[in-house]
C-alpha cells in the first residue's frame, strides 16, 4: 500500500512519487475495521454473499502524506509526476449492503490508523526517528 512505500522512503529521506500532483483519492481502512467486518460476515452465517469493507471516505493523496509527515515529524520530499495511464481519480467502498446486515461501521480515523501505523513501523524497523508526532502538533510518548 501507498502508506508503507511512503512511510519507508520518508524515514530513508528519498523522494516518494506524487501521481497527478498528488490530487487522486483513495478510501483508506485501518486493518481492525477491516477484521471486525470479516468477522461480522463469519458470524452472519450467508454463503456467497459478497461484502464490500472499507472506509467510504476517501481522502487525498497530499492529505495522506501530509497526514504521515506529522506522524513521522518529518517532511517528505515529494516528486510531482502526472497522472499514470490506466489510473482513476477517486476509488471508495460502497459499504452499504455491510452496513445494513453486518452492521459494519468503521471507527478508526486517518490519523488515528496512520500514528498506530508509524509506531509499528518504527517498531519493526528499528527506525530511530521521534515517537510519533500528535496531530495537533505536540509530540506524545
Amino acid at each position: 500500500m501507498a502508506y508503507y512505500t511512503f512511510t519507508k522512503k520518508i524515514c530513508a529521506g528519498e523522494p516518494i512519487p506524487v501521481f497527478n500532483y498528488g490530487r487522486m483519492k483513495r478510501d483508506f481502512t485501518y486493518i481492525d475495521d477491516i477484521v471486525n467486518g470479516t468477522v461480522a460476515a463469519i458470524d452472519l452465517e450467508a454463503p456467497c454473499e459478497i461484502f464490500n469493507l472499507g472506509n467510504h471516505c476517501p481522502v487525498s493523496l497530499l492529505s495522506l502524506i501530509q497526514t504521515l509527515e506529522e506522524a513521522l515529524g518529518k517532511e517528505a520530499i515529494q516528486e510531482m509526476l502526472p497522472m499514470q495511464t490506466g489510473e482513476v481519480l477517486e476509488t471508495f467502498a460502497d459499504i452499504e449492503k455491510s452496513q445494513t446486515l453486518l452492521n459494519f461501521h468503521p471507527r478508526v480515523s486517518l490519523q488515528e490508523g496512520i500514528l498506530q501505523f508509524v509506531d509499528w513501523f518504527k517498531w519493526y524497523h528499528r527506525v530511530p526517528i521521534y515517537t510519533h508526532y500528535a496531530m495537533k502538533g505536540t509530540i506524545s510518548s
